[in-house]
Order: structure tokens, then C-alpha cells, then sequence
């Protein structure tokens, strides 16, 4: 196959495809829903895993049939969207986002909390934004590093799998079938 009928096949499809990964975790990003700590490590890894799978269904795409393009496609899209759903959910249970007064004016901070209180702790059913407040917004002193630390890498493989996932799916269903090369549809006995 040459270029030429490949990039006809593919058309204005794979570049909508291709525009869209990028786009996601940056417009997650810009939206200060992606995790804050370490800042934008994420997006720096997610849009790279992106691609990789942009390429990998380029590259072995068109070697499988049509009807298992769409049961990857499937399947990938159905688990894509409850990742960035979990993911969401995960994101707004352990992220504080707190605006603080400054010298400049009001800055908004965010925080990932950690899920298991240190001993001396008494968080007296407080919310963590008033217990951040309370200790100067260093959660490592209220909750401990290591519950922190969990909740930082899942935000992050949860990040990062959710656009991945659905970058493939979409990917999947870019590819058009080539020119000339139809599939047999099967026949109904009578």
C-alpha cells in the first residue's frame, strides 16, 4: 500500500483523531483537573501515551479485520470512560483546592490529601480544607506520606490510562476500511 492511499483511507478522520488525544489531557490541564502534584506530570506523560497508541493502532490497525477494529474500539471506549470517570471522582475525593490571600492577591492552591490520618491527628470530622488551614497547607503533617503518595500515583495512572484508553478506541474507529477491500458480509440462511 503507499502512502498516498493510506493517507485517502485515513482522510480527515485520523486528523480530528490525532488533534483530539492532544487536546484532552491539555484542556484537562487547562482546566485544573489534572493532578496537582507533581504538577503537570501528567499531561507531560499522558500526551506521549497518547501518541504511542495513536501510532501502535497506525502502525497494526489495518492488519486486523474490520469487525475486530470495532471490538477494540469497543472495548477500549468502555473502559476508557469509567477510568476518566473514576479518575474523576478519585480527583475531587483527594484534591483540596483552597484560594489563599497573598501578596499579589488571592492564588488558588491545589492538594492532594492523603487517605489515613497521622496519630496525633484529631480531624474531629473537620473538612480538610479547615485542617490544611490549620497546618500551614503541608499535608504531609496531617495525613500520612505514604497514603499521600497512594493517592498521587493513582490520580496519575488513572490519568494517564483513562486518555490512553480512549485514544486507542478512538484511533480504532478512524480507520476506514481501504478502498476496494470490503468485507464479506455473511449471509442469512433461510
Amino acid at each position: 500500500m503507499s502512502i498516498k492511499s493510506t493517507l485517502e483511507n485515513v482522510g480527515g478522520i485520523w486528523a480530528a483523531v490525532v488533534a483530539a488525544v492532544v487536546a484532552g489531557p491539555l484542556g484537562v490541564w487547562a482546566g485544573e483537573l489534572d493532578p496537582p502534584d507533581p504538577a503537570g506530570l501528567a499531561v507531560k506523560i499522558a500526551i506521549p501515551f497518547c501518541c504511542i497508541c495513536l501510532v501502535l493502532v497506525w502502525l497494526w490497525g489495518r492488519t486486523i479485520s474490520q469487525k475486530m477494529r470495532r471490538i477494540l474500539a469497543s472495548i477500549t471506549l468502555v473502559m476508557g470512560i469509567p477510568a476518566l470517570a473514576f479518575y474523576l471522582l478519585t480527583y475531587f475525593s483527594v484534591v483540596v483546592t483552597q484560594p489563599i490571600p497573598t501578596e499579589d492577591g488571592m492564588r488558588t492552591v491545589r492538594l492532594t490529601i492523603g487517605s489515613e490520618y497521622r496519630a496525633r491527628i484529631d480531624s474531629d470530622d473537620r473538612a480538610p480544607s479547615e485542617l490544611l488551614l490549620d497546618y500551614a497547607f503541608d499535608p504531609s503533617k496531617i495525613w500520612t506520606r505514604e497514603s499521600i503518595r497512594s493517592n498521587q500515583v493513582a490520580l496519575n495512572a488513572l490519568f494517564i490510562l483513562s486518555f490512553s484508553l480512549l485514544s486507542a478506541g478512538f484511533a480504532f474507529i478512524s480507520i476506514r476500511p481501504e478502498k476496494g477491500a470490503e468485507e464479506p458480509v455473511a449471509e442469512l440462511a433461510t
